[in-house]
């Protein structure tokens, strides 16, 4: 049952790889398809978990992918408790609503593609963030959701330099989170 919680966090990252591999074949009506589907489906075994995750007393769910370290112990795993589900219901489901209300927003854009692809990356990130079990996982997270974000802010504005010192800014505070 754990490792549903990697499809959960790696659907997103899936559909922005699989758009970002062959965006140039792909128009509108197709990208919507993929993009909404994997959305649903995400919310869908987000659901799913967290109704396992009701059933049995809020219990937490750890899944452990690897130890970086052995001393000290250092290990790259996932969470899924009461906190962490309710986050994990709230990013997949208006990550969900946001695609929707996005397909009819940026219909017509010659870079239509590009922005499921940084959207559904920004959803990973985010999942990476609520779903991390210790400080490495959440690093990770924060920094993706960081740069996921400047990679929205500057698809239309085109400021780099402003994404750039919000990423500065958000190093700061994770630091003041150690």
């Amino acid at each position: 049952m754990e490792y549903i919680l990697l499809a959960v966090v790696f659907i997103p990252l899936m559909v922005s790889i699989f758009l970002n591999s062959i965006s140039s074949l792909l128009n509108e009506r197709l990208t919507t398809f993929i993009t909404i589907n994997a959305a649903l489906l995400s919310f869908s075994v987000s659901l799913l978990m967290f109704g396992a995750l009701l059933l049995d007393k809020f219990k937490p769910i750890s899944l452990e992918m690897y130890t970086w370290f052995p001393d000290p112990e250092i290990k790259f795993e996932f969470l899924l408790d009461g906190l962490s589900g309710t986050m994990m219901l709230l990013v997949t489901g208006l990550g969900l609503v946001i695609q929707i209300f996005s397909t009819s927003y940026m219909s017509g854009d010659p870079r239509y593609v590009k922005y499921f692809v940084y959207f559904n990356f920004f959803v990973f990130s985010m999942l990476l963030l609520v779903m991390s079990a210790n400080f490495l996982v959440m690093f990770f997270g924060w920094e993706l959701v960081g740069l996921s974000s400047y990679l929205l802010i500057s698809f239309w504005s085109g400021l780099g330099c402003v994404g750039l010192s919000f990423l500065s800014v958000n190093d700061a505070g994770f630091i003041t989170l150690w």
